[in-house]
C-alpha cells in the first residue's frame, strides 16, 4: 500500500523537473532553430541550420545543411566545450579528414580539422564567425607519415535568423 503513495510523488517530481527544463530552454535567448539565407551549392539551393538547446546549465549546439524543402543533407558533429559570455556563445567540433591525391593516386596530405565557432546574438539574429585549424601529415618516400604542420583557415561569416 505504501508503494502506491510513492508513485504520485515520483510523478510530481519528474513532471516538475521537465517543466523547469522546458521553461529554462524557452526563456534562453539563444535557444531554438536558426536558419541562414539560401545559397547555391552543388547545383542545389541550400541553407545552414543552427540548432541550440539548453539542458540544465549546459548548451547543445548542432550545425546542419538542408535543402530549401527542409531535407537534411549534412549534419556536423555536435559542438564541444561550449561557453557562453553574455550575448556570445562559442565552441568547436571536429571535421572529417581531408585527402588530397598525389602522383599514382597515393594520398599526399590528410589530417583532422577542428572548426571553432563564435556566435554573437545581435538584434534577434546570430552572427556566426568561423575558422578551422587543419593538422597536416604527409607520406614520405618510405610510406611513413610525418607531421607537416598546421594551417589556419578563416571561413566566411554566416548570419542566422529564427525563421525559415
Amino acid at each position: 500500500m505504501k508503494q502506491f503513495l510513492y508513485i504520485p510523488l515520483l510523478m510530481a517530481i519528474c513532471l516538475t523537473s521537465n517543466i523547469q527544463t522546458i521553461c529554462a530552454q524557452s526563456n534562453d535567448k539563444f535557444c531554438g532553430t536558426w536558419y541562414s539565407a539560401a545559397f547555391q551549392e552543388g547545383g542545389k539551393s541550400v541553407r545552414h541550420v543552427l540548432n541550440i538547446c539548453k539542458q540544465n546549465e549546459t548548451f547543445a549546439i548542432q550545425f546542419a545543411i538542408e535543402d530549401t524543402a527542409g531535407k537534411t543533407l549534412c549534419r556536423y558533429a555536435p559542438c564541444k566545450d561550449i561557453k557562453q559570455n553574455g550575448n556570445i556563445i562559442s565552441g568547436h567540433y571536429q571535421m572529417a579528414p581531408c585527402y588530397i591525391g598525389g602522383p599514382g593516386g597515393r594520398p599526399e596530405y590528410f589530417g583532422p580539422s577542428i572548426e571553432y565557432v563564435t556566435a554573437e546574438l545581435v538584434n534577434d539574429k546570430i552572427v556566426c564567425k568561423r575558422y578551422y585549424i587543419e593538422t597536416g601529415y604527409r607520406l614520405n618516400s618510405d610510406n611513413r607519415m610525418y607531421y607537416a604542420g598546421e594551417k589556419y583557415v578563416n571561413r566566411s561569416d554566416i548570419i542566422f535568423y529564427r525563421t525559415k
